[in-house]
């Protein structure tokens, strides 16, 4: 058999056959293609009568088989997996830092080199953290360890579960298929914009842990890093839940972006930080079915086959910068972040079905850290600040502040708010109240322009306050090398320490920081 590789192949949405449209396509019969897989699919829905999949197709072909000349195909070759870094570390003390994405692949990445970790993780297992992640919407009892921040699985486990990525390298379809053998679906394999859904990783992330344990790697949840002292003969000694935490060589530090107290005790330690630029803004709500009819139209089996609809917008600002959605979850909810009593923000999250009443996306504005505050604490207080600034305007107990759009453009408090997605309260008010001056400006001069991009935008929208965790607020230096500037052997990784954003991103940063640490031994 010979492999060839077809580029982009038009596949109908509704009642296409992938075999049949590579057969038309090569102009052989169907039962010539003795081989198929899809590399990659993504979705045109411009024509919402007809709208297409568009598919990177690998084919295999009977030997001596010629293409026609008006055929474009390219040589095919499966990705070769990269092979494990193997390495003889004398003295090894390898421990991580946080069982999020970047944590979990960067302990996968150890394991497969033969030095299985001890992973410490402040909060809880999944099953025991999404009882009090529970607790935390129905009642507001917050639980500062074990929440939508901290916990197994990280701040993601708690989301839509995107895996959205524009890559297919080898490193990247490895970890893919490590998720995979964990229980995710095949599509990750070629859908760009893959989501597993809060149901699904909860499924997923303990068989992750499993195959980690099955590799000699060890879980200690319920473990507060308090402490990292650089010892003299290499590595560093952890001071964990007020007790001696052992040694660690290397130590990777994979803490989440609103981890403030772990921050803040590792500069103490002399860890190098920085201030990081970061987007702000609310979250904006929408029946899903006004979202879904504008993106893909109202056709029966187009809507049967797509389900509701999400959405990528972005406006450029008169001045400079830009209005942006961000983090989309069709038919998903609106849910209450907290890691700090009396602090509160605002993100979304969908189950895998995607079927929910509502539709939300995070409506934020980037801006320069130098328009912000001196530095990377500084940083840390003025996010602080903004989310007690938003449990006070919800009159505290973890009740939202919200707004109608219509009225937030207009600069008018709202009295009243329509059903929403919400388990917690809502209080409605004024966000302008909430949010700096030139946030709000930027916020109603995108929205204006977003309104001619999706008609009924402004109208049909609720807002919340506040969205403040799109990325971290700081950055943990680190060599080209993977160890912290003034801390050697010490390895910052993944969202939290500024070097990833969402969760394929940071599982690669996780497994790739390790693997280019351990090369350079």
């Amino acid at each position: 058999m010979t492999r060839y590789l077809i580029p982009e192949l038009k596949l109908p949405v509704v009642g296409g056959n992938l075999r049949a449209a590579a057969a038309t396509y090569l102009r052989i019969r169907a039962g010539d293609v003795q081989g198929l897989c899809l590399l990659r699919r993504s979705l045109d829905a411009r024509d919402h009568h007809h709208p297409w999949f568009l598919c990177r197709v690998g084919v295999e072909l009977p030997d001596g088989w010629r293409p026609p000349a008006s055929v474009r195909l390219e040589p095919w070759t499966e990705p070769v997996a990269p092979a494990p870094v193997t390495v003889a570390l004398s003295g090894a003390a390898p421990v991580v830092v946080g069982a999020g994405p970047a944590g979990l692949f960067a302990a996968l990445a150890l394991a497969e080199a033969g030095l299985p970790p001890r992973i410490l993780e402040r909060g809880k297992t999944i099953p025991d953290r999404a009882a009090d992640v529970a607790a935390f919407w129905e009642a507001g009892r917050l639980d500062p360890d074990s929440n939508m921040h901290f916990g197994e699985g990280g701040a993601g486990a708690f989301s839509d579960g995107k895996l959205y990525t524009r890559s297919q390298s080898p490193e990247l379809m490895h970890l893919l298929r490590e998720l995979c053998a964990a229980g995710a679906p095949e599509e990750i394999l070629f859908d760009p914009r893959a989501h597993l859904g809060t149901d699904g990783l909860a499924r997923i992330i303990p068989n992750l842990r499993r195959r980690l344990e099955s590799l000699g790697a060890t879980f200690e949840f319920g473990a507060r890093l308090e402490g990292v002292q650089p010892l003299p003969g290499g590595g560093c000694g952890l001071r964990v839940n007020g007790a001696d935490g052992g040694r660690a060589w290397p130590l990777v530090l994979a803490i989440g972006h609103s981890a403030f107290d772990t921050y803040r005790l590792l500069a103490a330690q002399g860890l190098a930080w920085a201030a990081k630029d970061l987007a702000i803004g609310c979250r904006i709500e929408h029946p899903a079915p006004f979202i879904t009819h504008r993106f893909y139209g109202r056709e029966p089996a187009v809507l049967a086959a797509l389900g509701n609809a999400g959405y990528n917008l972005s406006v450029a600002l008169r001045g400079g910068g830009s209005v942006y959605s961000f983090c989309c979850c069709p038919g998903g909810e609106v849910v209450a972040c907290s890691a700090v009593p009396e602090t509160v923000s605002v993100n979304g999250m969908s189950f895998s079905r995607r079927d929910g009443a509502f539709t939300n996306a995070g409506l934020v504005t980037p801006i320069k850290a130098a328009e912000i505050a001196p530095g990377p604490d500084g940083m840390l207080r003025w996010r602080e600040e903004l989310e007690n600034d938003c449990y006070r305007l919800g009159g505290g107990g973890f009740i939202l502040p919200a707004q109608r759009a219509a009225d937030f453009l207009s600069g008018d408090p709202s009295t009243s708010l329509p059903a929403t997605s919400s388990r917690r309260p809502l209080l409605p008010t004024d966000l302008a109240r909430l949010l700096p001056a030139a946030i709000t400006e930027r916020l109603r001069e995108g929205m204006r322009l977003l309104e001619r991009q999706v008609p009924g935008w402004i109208g049909a929208g609720v807002l919340f306050g506040i969205e403040t965790t799109t990325s971290s607020p700081v950055r943990l230096l680190r060599t080209p090398a993977g160890d912290s500037e003034t801390l050697p052997g010490v390895l910052p990784v993944g969202e939290g320490s500024g070097y990833a954003g969402g969760i394929l991103t940071s599982a690669l940063d996780g497994w790739r920081t390790v693997r280019a640490w351990l090369a350079a031994r």
